[in-house]
Formats: structure tokens, C-alpha cells, sequence
């Protein structure tokens, strides 16, 4: 009875799991983005394969060519290869995975934070934690170089269930890796990317991706400022982390709730910058259908950040969460950093 039942849960999982797809259609860029938007001249399509840059010239800068959609349980594959000459400085690439797309002052230019499966000599099936924590873990080699061509066609697979990574190149597995800090994204982007240094050419084909059911409650359970839609000419983005201003009543600020985020209660937690003298601004914040009202809070004379729990509200995914100010005193309202989402137990 336990192995029936063991089996029925087997199956049951395996069937929630989405039908592999392709995520390049063999002739175009659609479903992808540049990263920073100046830097797609680094990119095309040549005889059906995604191709950085051109092996005749130095590359100047990192350059990334990200998906347009978030995924966190999957399975990706592709097909790569990385060509170039050492003696002319770094040859070196990767896949970012699980990856921020964080907004930046500079319009059409985002900074990717997050976790990167590794390509190039002496970085062969690592995974670096790019903008963030650095390298996280030496990839296993000892079987992949064996038999093993390092600018010929090879394969990569990325697997990620939960807080479980795993890295396999040529069927090799180099990485098995558990994600152990809770407050790490476990959703984003994926991203092919072209290291600076010397004259190298990337490629990549035959790239597909399998989704897995979701987990549940996924952290972190917020939204940065960085991520808000900005409505109004009175607020901007400083130092691509927190948002300032705030000195029209008609402008406002909005987010999409994630999909990793468990539809339920919610106690609403506002991370901002206000001082005691300009503390009693009127606020809402409403998700569409129920709005909170609050007034804005400084707990200190001097500008510094702090936490303020303003109640409860049911979310789902997909939910419009909109920010504004109804009544300003003083000359502007708050420097704003992020919500984050409690669940009610």
C-alpha cells in the first residue's frame, strides 16, 4: 500500500510539471531582453543561433540577454560555445538564472543580481552569485575533462526545485547545490551572458525550459522600490534602491504582486525614510479592492529608514498594489524603499 501510494504521489507531481519549451525560435530575439538596452548591439541571430559579439574584437563590457518572464522550479537546457583567444585576456561566460532585473537611475539600464551557472576555463560548472555574495561553489570537474572540448558544442542543464540547484554540463553533474538563506530571491530571470576581457564569441541554441509546480510562499515575500511602476513627474528612482520625492498629491507608485506569492492574508509592511518633520502626510494603499489609509511616521529627527506595519490586506498574484499621497505637509513626503508581506497566521 505505501509503495501505491508512494507511486500515485510520484505521478501526480510529475504531471503537474509543464511540457518542455522552447524559449528561441531560431530566427528572432522575441521573448528576450538586453539587460542594459545599449548593449543589444552585442547580440543576434546567426544561422539559428544567439550569438555575442563577433570573435573579432575585445568585448569592453559584461553583456547579458535576459528572458522577459520569471521562472523558479524548472529545468533548463541549451546548447553552447565559447570561442576566443587567452592571449588576449579573459574568455569567460555563463547562464544567470533565478536573476533581478533591479532598475538603475540611467533609463533602459537595469543591474541582474543573482545566481550564475559558469563557462570558461577554470570556471567550468561553478555557480557565481553575480552583484551579490560571489562565488558560492567550485564545480566538480574531475569527469566532465575527461573527454572535453572547451570551444566546441557542449550542453548545459540547469535544475532548480525549491531551495535545490543542480548543474549539469555534458550529463556531468558539477554542482549540487542547497540555497540555505531564506532571504534570497528563488524566482527571476534567465540570462545568457558574454564576459568583458579579450576577443571571444558566444553561442547558443537548441535552449528550452521545463516548468515545475511552484513553491509556496517563496522568499522574499515583497517588492522593492526599484521594481514599482512610477506614475507622476514628482518621484524618481535614486541609487537604484529607493524612491524620493513625492511632492505632487497626483502622483503614485505601483506593483504587480509576484506569482511565488501565496494568495491569503497579509499584514502590508512599509519600509520608508521620514523624519519627524515631515511626519503627517495622508497616504492610501490599496490593492483595487480594499484601501488602508495611513498617515506617514518619522521615528527620528535625522532621515534614516524604518519598518511600519500598516494592517492587513488578502493578496494574490497578479494583484495592482498602488502607493499615493492624498495630503503632503512639508515639503515632500518620504523616501520610499520596499513592502513587505507578513503572512497572518
Amino acid at each position: 500500500m505505501k509503495k501505491l501510494l508512494a507511486l500515485i504521489l510520484l505521478t501526480s507531481s510529475l504531471s503537474q510539471a509543464q511540457e518542455t519549451v522552447s524559449l528561441f525560435d531560431g530566427k528572432t530575439l522575441d521573448g528576450w531582453q538586453a539587460v542594459d538596452a545599449a548593449k543589444i548591439k552585442y547580440w543576434s541571430v546567426i544561422d539559428g543561433v544567439i550569438t555575442a559579439s563577433n570573435g573579432k574584437q575585445k568585448m569592453p563590457v559584461n553583456t547579458y540577454l535576459a528572458t522577459k518572464k520569471n521562472y523558479q522550479n524548472f529545468e533548463f537546457t541549451c546548447k553552447f560555445r565559447l570561442s576566443g583567444d587567452h592571449a588576449t585576456g579573459l574568455i569567460n561566460s555563463g547562464i544567470q538564472y533565478r536573476s533581478l532585473m533591479q532598475k538603475t537611475p540611467k533609463r533602459g539600464v537595469h543591474k541582474i543580481i543573482g545566481y550564475q551557472a559558469d563557462i570558461g576555463k577554470g570556471y567550468w560548472g561553478d555557480i557565481y552569485d553575480e552583484h551579490r555574495r560571489g562565488k558560492l561553489v567550485k564545480g566538480n570537474t574531475k569527469e566532465l575533462l575527461k573527454d572535453f572540448k572547451e570551444d566546441g558544442w557542449n550542453d548545459y542543464k540547469i535544475v532548480c526545485q525549491d531551495n535545490n540547484h543542480k548543474l549539469y554540463i555534458n550529463g556531468h553533474l558539477t554542482v549540487n547545490y542547497d540555497e540555505l538563506d531564506k532571504n534570497i530571491a528563488n524566482s527571476g530571470v534567465i540570462a545568457l551572458q558574454l564576459h568583458s576581457g579579450g576577443i571571444a564569441k558566444m553561442e547558443y541554441k537548441d535552449i528550452s525550459i521545463k516548468e515545475y509546480p511552484a513553491t509556496p510562499l517563496a522568499l522574499p515575500l515583497g517588492v522593492a522600490a526599484s521594481e514599482a511602476k512610477i506614475h507622476g513627474k514628482g518621484l524618481r528612482l535614486q541609487a537604484g534602491s529607493f524612491i524620493v520625492a513625492w511632492n505632487k498629491t497626483g502622483d503614485y507608485l505601483e506593483w504587480t504582486v509576484p506569482a511565488h506569492v501565496k494568495s491569503g492574508g497579509y499584514s502590508i509592511v512599509l519600509n520608508y525614510s521620514c523624519d519627524t518633520n515631515r511626519q503627517g502626510s495622508d497616504m492610501s494603499f490599496s490593492n483595487g479592492v480594499l484601501g488602508i489609509d495611513f498617515k506617514t511616521v518619522g521615528k527620528k529627527k535625522k532621515w534614516s529608514a524604518s519598518k511600519h506595519n500598516i494592517g492587513k490586506m488578502n493578496l494574490k498574484p497578479g494583484d495592482k498594489l498602488l502607493l499615493k499621497c492624498n495630503k503632503i505637509k512639508a515639503d515632500w513626503v518620504l523616501d520610499f524603499r520596499g513592502i513587505e508581506f507578513e503572512p497572518i497566521k
